[in-house]
């Protein structure tokens, strides 16, 4: 899928799944975060339910290229995350945008998450900071 994503001049790469505190919740195995940024380290955006946290924010934004991490700061449905998600892309891509900003990205996330009443996280990548990331919401 990886490699199909990086032939593919697409700019965005969403992942849906399960998550915890140490990875991703695939069906067979399990993703720990330092195997996940491996092999994510040249994707632009990663949205990760459930595990939307500092230490995935770290693992992902520093020194690989991808510019945010958005996701939910607790468990949630599989409708709850359709509805979140599909809103979200239409708000951000309405417009025909060709390209997401931050702070593009940070207004879509509060109209949608307040809209349906989500607790959602939103990191990105930051020369400035000393972890190499800020928390945007």
């Amino acid at each position: 899928m990886l490699d199909q994503f990086e032939d593919s001049n697409f700019r965005y790469l969403h992942i849906s799944c399960h998550g915890s505190e140490t990875g991703l919740k695939l069906t067979l195995d399990h993703l720990s975060i330092r195997n996940l940024k491996k092999s994510l380290a040249p994707c632009l955006e990663n949205r990760l339910c459930g595990i939307a946290t500092p230490a995935l924010a770290e693992a992902l934004l520093c020194d690989t290229g991808c510019y945010s991490v958005v996701g939910p700061s607790a468990d949630i449905e599989f409708g709850e995350a359709a509805v979140f998600w599909a809103a979200l892309y239409y708000v951000l891509f309405r417009d025909e945008a060709k390209s997401v900003s931050r702070k593009a990205l940070g207004s879509a996330i509060a109209k949608v998450s307040g809209a349906l009443d989500a607790r959602v996280e939103y990191f990105a990548c930051s020369v400035s900071a000393a972890e190499g990331f800020t928390k945007v919401n």
